[in-house]
């Protein structure tokens, strides 16, 4: 049991520390969520693999470390394409202005075609 929550406490401050690195703006949904996410799938590792690595607790804390570190920018990733492909779709609907984008380059704004 402590070997589950040393690598939840672990992956979770290894997200966060991730979160740190990147000198983006933060707040407190941000920060939790990178740290849950983290810490779920460092837990999430270490739970698949203990029979594996029982007798290398290090190995297996160490990974989830790492798995933790790399957890953060990965959701971070999914959800920026993610985002882009919708708004993408949205541009061709016209519905932009509605989910606040900030593209200010359109022809309504003098940037466009005249």
């Amino acid at each position: 049991m402590l070997v589950f929550v040393s690598s939840f406490g672990l992956a979770s401050c290894a997200g966060l520390a991730s979160l740190l690195r990147s000198e983006r703006s933060l707040s407190a949904l941000k920060v939790a969520s990178a740290m849950l996410n983290s810490g779920l799938l460092g837990l999430g590792l270490s739970l698949l693999w203990y029979e594996r690595f029982r007798d290398n607790i290090y190995a297996l804390v160490g990974a989830t470390v790492l798995a933790g570190m790399g957890g953060a920018p990965f959701v971070e990733f999914v959800l920026g394409l993610l985002r882009n492909t919708l708004m993408k779709f949205l541009a061709g609907v016209g519905v932009r202005e509605v989910l606040g984008s900030e593209d200010k380059t359109g022809p309504e704004k003098g940037g466009g075609e005249k």
